[in-house]
Order: C-alpha cells, then sequence, then structure tokens
C-alpha cells in the first residue's frame, strides 16, 4: 500500500510540474543582466557575441552605461573604430559623472591613435593623435588627482591598464612633433617597465633627425616589456601597434 502512495504522490507531482511549468511568471533580464553577459562573452574573446548583448542593453535602457561601454570596446576589438567612438561619444554627451568614465577615456584614446585621421579626414578642428592625446591626458591627470597615483586598468582585460595609456600619449606626441613631451612620458613608462634604465635626456638634440630617431628607438624598445607587436610607429596602417588579423595576445588596447 505504501509502495502504491508512493508511486502516486511522483506521479501527481510531475503533471503539477507540467502544468504549472513556472507559476512565478516569466524572468525578465534587466539591462544589468544583458549587458553582465555581455562582458562574460567579452571577457572570452566572443566579440561578435557580445556586441548582441551590449545592444540589448542600450535599446533597453539608452541610459545604460556599461552597455555603451561593452559596445565601444567591443567595437574597437572588431577594428569598427568609427563606430567604436560613435558608441563612446554618443554617452558622453548625455552624461559625464558616472562609473567606468577612464573605460571611455582609454576606449577613445586607443581607437583614435588606431584611426590616425588628420584634420581633413576628421571634418574636425582636431586630427587624431590630437584627440588621442587629449583622452590619454584626461585619464592620466584624473587619476592622479583622484586616486594619489597614476594606475589604471581596465577590469574586463586587466593587461589593458595605464601604461598602454601613457604609450597613447608618447605615440601621439612624437607624431605630433612633441618632442620634449614624448621623451618625459616615454621616462615615465620606463620608471615602471625598465626601473634600472637611466632617464633618456637628449637635450637640443631633439630638434635633429638624429635626436628623433634615438626618440623612436626608445619607444620601439617599449614594444617587449608592454608586449606590442613590431609594426611601424609612424603608420597609422596597424594602428594599435599589432597586426589586425592576430588575435594572440600581443599589441596593446583593443589588440589584446
Amino acid at each position: 500500500m505504501n509502495k502504491y502512495k508512493n508511486i502516486l504522490s511522483v506521479f501527481f507531482g510531475l503533471l503539477f510540474l507540467f502544468m504549472f511549468p513556472n507559476c512565478r511568471g516569466e524572468i525578465i533580464p534587466t539591462d544589468e543582466d544583458l549587458s553582465n553577459y555581455g562582458w562574460t562573452l567579452y571577457e572570452n574573446g566572443e566579440y561578435v557575441e557580445a556586441m548582441e548583448w551590449f545592444q540589448d542593453a542600450i535599446d533597453k535602457d539608452a541610459g545604460n552605461h556599461d552597455g555603451y561601454n561593452g559596445m565601444g570596446w567591443t567595437m574597437g576589438h572588431q577594428r569598427q573604430l568609427d563606430l567604436s567612438i560613435q558608441y563612446f561619444d554618443d554617452y558622453l554627451k548625455i552624461n559625464t559623472d558616472f562609473e567606468d568614465l577612464f573605460d571611455f577615456y582609454a576606449g577613445l584614446a586607443f581607437a583614435y591613435s588606431a584611426r590616425g585621421y588628420s584634420v581633413t579626414e576628421n571634418d574636425n578642428s582636431l586630427s587624431d593623435d590630437e584627440l588621442a592625446l587629449n583622452y590619454a591626458s584626461l585619464l592620466l591627470g584624473s587619476i592622479k588627482v583622484e586616486l594619489g597615483d597614476s594606475y589604471w586598468c581596465f577590469c574586463h582585460k586587466t593587461q589593458i591598464n595605464h601604461l598602454d595609456v601613457q604609450y597613447v600619449l608618447a605615440l601621439s606626441e612624437y607624431r605630433l612633433g612633441l618632442f620634449e613631451s614624448c621623451q618625459n612620458t616615454i621616462n615615465l613608462i620606463n620608471q615602471v617597465v625598465e626601473p634600472t634604465n637611466q632617464p633618456i635626456n637628449l637635450g637640443s638634440e631633439l630638434q635633429t633627425i638624429y635626436g628623433r630617431r634615438i626618440l623612436l628607438e626608445e619607444l620601439e624598445t617599449l614594444y617587449e616589456p608592454l608586449n606590442y607587436a613590431p609594426n611601424s610607429i609612424n603608420s597609422h596602417e596597424n594602428g594599435l601597434g599589432c597586426n589586425q588579423s592576430s588575435n594572440d595576445g600581443v599589441g596593446y588596447g583593443y589588440c589584446y
């Protein structure tokens, strides 16, 4: 008899589950849920899939900064630099006081440095190198004031940090002919990655072809300790110092 009662209990229990599969109602993900899963995909290198989730988060809540942040970085990794810049800029037009603001500054610095438009091509009063310099300076200047030091890292890919932003700054300074500033930025990077090196001080030689070549070589020596690929400093073809087809961990910024 007890065995028969147990069988009936199991039967009616299963029948109840089939008849009422979700008595608590449909679970609707929030915009935060959508962007969080987008970052999970991003961190696994699944950029195309991540973009869908970030865009869904934006569609659900146009004020979701995390969705714009995710789209900006993911578009950058996909070499869609115009769209990367657009997503970052679109959100900054409506809000500049939010968590992860520095991620936007870094993303814009990388994207503008990678794109490399001139003033004419940019239809702007500034070239992309000038814009990259501005956003890199904004980030580096802000973290010194707010955190008491010059440290920042991108929490979704922690190998991307303030050193990458400083490198973009040095690169922009070199391209813009700000050779003394470039020298100073290189020295700041070397304090971290090559602390045993003596600071470079080219003095008046910075105004000569020879001195500028030495400065260029100093920039190139930073490739290996910062995991940069050996591409031309002067060329915007590969943007962030990595081969477009490569996804093996070399380069900086979007190239990781």
